[in-house]
């Protein structure tokens, strides 16, 4: 379970940390002002989530331009005590969580930390408006990164007279590549669905896959299976029993609800043989690109943020939109739309995998160039001018976070 500690999405923003004593931080720092010295991360990075995993890649591409920089793990220290109090101003603050998230980091911390800094906030949204909360905060950040654009469009109707820069910047994946699948040749096909029920099961949409299964294949079928990969089957077991139900008289169709570290859930990916994401909508869609890195084919809906490296190189499946309508109350009354892919054309594409090898491996290499030449890595240009010399303690008293859930 994440220990995130998170605020109420009720007052805006700017209110939040007024009432806290923090209304200077409003006034961003003239970027020419700003001296050099070191990066600060905040992110995620012990939680066992997608924000988590997206969390780690980033340090990890810290890491390889070889440049002063401090890790503070937002779960494990909602306080913001692994950041030296003694770090001198200047240099970067990248806040790579959302909204919510900074909101807390920038009331908890001491102000100076945040006052002398570039600030850059990572964020990622599935629907085409940002709330009310989000929008309230852009004006507090030099600049937004997204990682697509599709979420980039939101941030940018969302900025009024705000001349925070937003920058579209995809998840490094690249940077840790994942093992490569390999080629079956023989035996049971298998399918992989990867959903995690604490975010939203009607955007992620597994009963959506289930289904295209169940129309493309016959329950007698044993040269074929599909895998529901759940991560806090805990969060949401209704909807979880209802996927359980969906399933139910299929032997082939199977459900794994243990908690894997990136490296296990890696090798699950690489020992499938097509991903299927029959999401409504998504900010970027890191398990797609993960598996398309990995070598395989996916399926995929194409709508929201996962176009910016599917289409063109995946089994495309079309959609409607329609109302966003949400039972677990994340994104119900935002009166948006999202997709409603059809199910029809993603059953033909389960066909297609399994039909035609040759044709499955050419839409696997087209995905996995798509995704090394989308993401290498992170701007380094872009901060370059404000990451300097810093003291010798920032190297020494660097927290490692990222151990635990790769090792």
């Amino acid at each position: 379970m994440s220990r995130t500690v998170r605020t109420t999405l009720g007052p805006p923003f700017w209110h939040l940390l007024t009432t806290r004593g923090r209304a200077n931080l409003r006034r961003l720092s003239d970027p020419a002002t700003i001296p050099p010295g070191p990066l600060v991360i905040s992110a995620c990075v012990s939680d066992v989530t997608g924000i988590g995993r997206a969390g780690r890649l980033t340090v990890r591409a810290a890491e390889a331009w070889e440049i002063p920089f401090v890790v503070h793990d937002i779960p494990g220290d909602p306080m913001v005590q692994q950041v030296p109090r003694d770090l001198p101003p200047g240099g970067v603050w990248l806040a790579h969580c959302n909204p919510p998230e900074a909101a807390v980091l920038m009331s908890q911390a001491s102000e100076h930390l945040w006052a002398t800094r570039y600030r850059i906030g990572y964020w990622a949204y599935e629907l085409g408006e940002l709330p009310r909360f989000w929008r309230s905060a852009i004006p507090f950040f030099h600049e937004i990164w997204t990682p697509s654009r599709f979420v980039a469009d939101a941030v940018q109707r969302a900025r009024g007279s705000a001349a925070t820069i937003v920058r579209v910047v995809p998840h490094p994946v690249a940077i840790d590549p994942p093992p490569k699948a390999t080629p079956r040749t023989g035996g049971t096909l298998t399918f992989l669905v990867m959903i995690d029920a604490r975010s939203s099961l009607a955007r992620k949409n597994p009963l959506g896959a289930i289904r295209a299964f169940r129309q493309a294949f016959s329950a007698d079928d044993t040269g074929v299976r599909l895998v529901v990969k759940v991560v806090a089957a805990w969060k949401d077991p209704r909807a979880v029993a209802g996927l359980r139900d969906a399933a139910a008289g299929w032997k082939t169709i199977r459900f794994l609800d243990e908690e894997l570290t990136d490296a296990e859930t890696q090798q699950l990916v690489a020992s499938a043989d097509c991903l299927v994401s029959l999401h409504r909508a998504e900010g970027f869609g890191l398990p797609l690109a993960e598996a398309m890195l990995a070598g395989l084919p996916v399926i995929a809906t194409d709508w929201s943020g996962n176009t910016d490296f599917t289409r063109g190189a995946s089994y495309e499946v079309p959609y409607s939109l329609v109302p966003a309508v949400d039972p677990s109350g994340r994104y119900s009354g935002t009166r948006q739309q999202w997709a409603d892919p059809d199910l029809a054309a993603a059953a033909a594409a389960m066909r297609r995998v399994r039909d035609d090898p040759a044709g499955r491996a050419a839409i696997a290499r087209s995905g996995q160039r798509r995704v090394r030449e989308l993401c290498a890595g992170l701007p380094r240009d872009a901060i370059a001018a404000l990451i300097g010399p810093a003291p010798a303690f920032v190297a020494d008293r660097r927290q490692d976070t990222t151990k635990g859930t790769d090792e």
